[in-house]
């Protein structure tokens, strides 16, 4: 998700909503109040590509790590600002 994304489902928002967070698959009830949110200044990167044929993306904080990648094709590096919300 990009932060225009996140500024679209908030434009209609009750700007006094408590923030939670909750895991992709975890359930509503395990939602955690969010208590900070922070642009992280460390380089993340967003890699793609074909692995053993099958798509993958992964996110991961540092410069890219080519070298892991060995039975991996055509991958791809981009260099991602992120916004860390935690709880």
């Amino acid at each position: 998700m990009k932060v225009r994304d996140l500024i679209g489902h908030l434009r209609n928002v009750d700007p006094g909503a408590s923030v939670m967070l909750v895991s992709y698959d975890a359930p509503e009830a395990d939602a955690e109040p969010v208590r900070s949110v922070r642009s992280d200044e460390k380089t993340w990167t967003y890699e793609r590509g074909l692995s053993k044929g099958r798509p993958y993306e992964s996110l991961y904080r540092g410069e890219p790590r080519s070298e892991l990648r060995y039975d991996c094709e055509n991958v791809t590096y981009d260099n991602v600002s992120v916004i860390l919300l935690a709880t």
